[in-house]
C-alpha cells in the first residue's frame, strides 16, 4: 500500500511540475526526490511514474485539443509517424526521470 502511494506522489508531482514548468524539471523533480527521501524512490519507481504522468498528461490533451495535429507536425520534422511520437513520449519523460535519480545517487554516495 505504501509503495502505491509514494508511486501516485511521485506520478501527481511530475504530472504538476510537467504542466507548471518545462520538461527539465522532470529530471530535477526525480534527482530532489531520490535526495529527499533515498529509502522511499528508486529510480525505476521514478521513471515509471515519470512515464504515467505524463502518459495521463497525453490522455487529457488528447480529450481536450487536437494531440493528433501536433503528432502529425512534430513527426514531420522528426520523420516519424504520429503515432511513435505519442508513444514515444512517456518514454522520454522515464528516461529523464531515471537519469536525474542516477545522478542524485551519485551525488548522494
Amino acid at each position: 500500500m505504501r509503495a502505491t502511494l509514494r508511486f501516485l506522489l511521485a506520478a501527481a508531482l511530475f504530472a504538476l511540475g510537467t504542466i507548471m514548468a518545462p520538461w527539465p524539471v522532470v529530471p530535477v523533480l526525480a534527482a530532489v526526490l531520490l535526495l529527499v527521501a533515498p529509502r522511499s524512490f528508486t529510480p525505476g519507481l521514478l521513471a515509471l511514474a515519470a512515464a504515467t504522468a505524463w502518459g495521463g498528461i497525453l490522455g487529457w490533451t488528447a480529450l481536450h485539443a487536437p494531440l493528433v495535429v501536433l503528432a502529425r507536425e512534430l513527426g514531420g520534422i522528426l520523420h516519424a509517424p504520429a503515432a511513435v511520437v505519442i508513444a514515444l513520449s512517456p518514454l522520454v519523460a522515464a528516461a529523464l526521470a531515471w537519469a536525474g535519480a542516477e545522478i542524485a545517487r551519485v551525488v548522494q554516495g
